[in-house]
């Protein structure tokens, strides 16, 4: 008598799957091990289930706020950096921010093209191996054009944080 006993757990991102074979084995050890694979199951549920809740509590600033200061911070990174890519832009933002901003495909390209639109980026194209690789560099009006867009944000700051009354919570930034 085979009896094979299938454990599967999906999670958006990982996918575990184990096949346990039992063999000539007593129905007293094939209930033990059901009993325990059970257990392993709501153990990896579990686990899924938590891991979902930390990602959704991971983003703490919704898009709205998030939003009108997209641009700017895509200005001031490339600014500091000179040469960027899309997936680079969201991994610098998400690595600053300790993982809490996280901008999205769908916000990011947006506000790139527009920048592009503006005439305050440009773009420069490598392959890299058989894929086109799109870099976003500051054009030379765009560099002019950074250092106000930087001064707006930072003057549009110490307003809010003036008018939520978070003077304690801001330093000096000039």
């Amino acid at each position: 008598m085979i009896i094979f006993l299938t454990i599967c757990i999906e999670d958006y991102t990982d996918f575990f799957c184990a096949r346990i074979s039992f063999y000539h084995l007593s129905l007293q050890y094939i209930i033990k091990l059901c009993i325990i694979s059970l257990y392993i199951l709501k153990m990896f549920t579990f686990v899924a289930e938590l891991s979902t809740q930390l990602k959704r509590e991971s983003i703490m600033f919704s898009q709205e706020i998030l939003k009108g200061t997209i641009k700017p911070l895509i200005i001031k990174l490339i600014n500091e950096e000179e040469k960027m890519y899309g997936y680079q832009i969201t991994q610098k933002v998400k690595e600053l921010s300790s993982q809490k901003i996280i901008i999205t495909e769908g916000a990011l390209y947006p506000a790139l093209h527009k920048l592009v639109d503006e005439g305050i980026l440009v773009t420069e194209s490598e392959w890299i191996g058989n894929r086109e690789r799109k870099y976003y560099l500051l054009s030379e009006s765009g560099k002019q054009t950074a250092v106000t867009k930087l001064e707006e944000i930072k003057e549009s700051i110490l307003m809010l944080a003036q008018l939520f009354d978070l003077k304690s919570l801001v330093y000096d930034v000039k």
